[in-house]
């Protein structure tokens, strides 16, 4: 008899085990109370319970999140993109329209400090290595142009100093070099011609003194006078011609 008992023991374990396993593996379904939708899936309908309808919905949802972010980012690489090339074609236009976008202040060139900036900016030192050379080739070309005006000049008037005409032309605000150098001869006979009649009239003045001393009249010193004074600019002008070609 406690043989008996022991395998009845057994067996009535083996069962309980067996029975456990089944309700484990067993596939309940939906619940009774879900509510059922029909949908169509290539043409054909289905019923879906509400619960994996939920679910899909929440799939589908995340697969449009997860689109719209890569597309967002694919659109943000591109705008990348193209700043970078237009930084490379045209870096100052495009740090200006950059700054306008953004509400931003563009950063100015100080006066006191061109040497700091073109060590940080190498568009500004191309642009001014570009304009010193514009400079010197544009000194070089009116240094030519000059010499080149004052070689005809020396071929049609003679030889002269030429600092000395530059000098006058840049005096008196003459931009022609021809007209400067007529205005400079001019300025010299006349005042050679001035000169020249101031002292005529010192050496006329001490021969009438001379001769009223001597003879008591002034007659003869008169005519002395008449004949060896100017009688006008013109007069003083020729003169001053006679004594520089003497």
């Amino acid at each position: 008899m406690p043989e008996e008992t022991e395998v009845m023991t057994e067996s009535t374990e083996s069962v309980d085990t067996l029975e456990a396993s089944e309700h484990i593996e067993v596939d309940e379904g939906p619940a009774v109370d879900e509510q059922m939708y029909t949908v169509k899936v290539d043409g054909e309908e289905m019923q879906i319970p509400e619960s994996e309808l939920l679910n899909g919905y929440q799939r589908q949802a995340d697969y449009t999140r997860k689109t719209q972010e890569i597309s967002a980012e694919r659109e943000r690489l591109q705008q990348a993109e193209a700043i970078v090339s237009a930084l490379e074609s045209n870096p100052e236009e495009t740090l200006k329209v950059l700054a306008r976008s953004f509400d931003l202040d563009t950063p100015s060139v100080s006066a006191e400090e061109p040497d700091e900036w073109e060590d940080e900016d190498p568009t500004a030192k191309r642009l001014a290595h570009l304009e010193q050379k514009i400079e010197k080739q544009e000194a070089a070309a009116r240094q030519t142009a000059i010499e080149n005006e004052v070689q005809k000049l020396q071929e049609k008037y003679g030889e002269f100093d030429s600092r000395e005409l530059l000098n006058h032309a840049l005096k008196n605000g003459i931009p022609n070099l021809d007209a400067a150098y007529a205005h400079w001869q001019f300025n010299d006979v006349k005042s050679t011609a001035d000169k020249l009649q101031k002292e005529q009239e010192i050496t006329n003045q001490k021969r009438e003194a001379a001769v009223v001393t001597a003879g008591g009249s002034t007659q003869s010193g008169t005519q002395s006078k008449s004949e060896g004074k100017a009688g006008s600019i013109r007069e003083a002008f020729e003169l001053a011609k006679k004594q520089l070609s003497t």
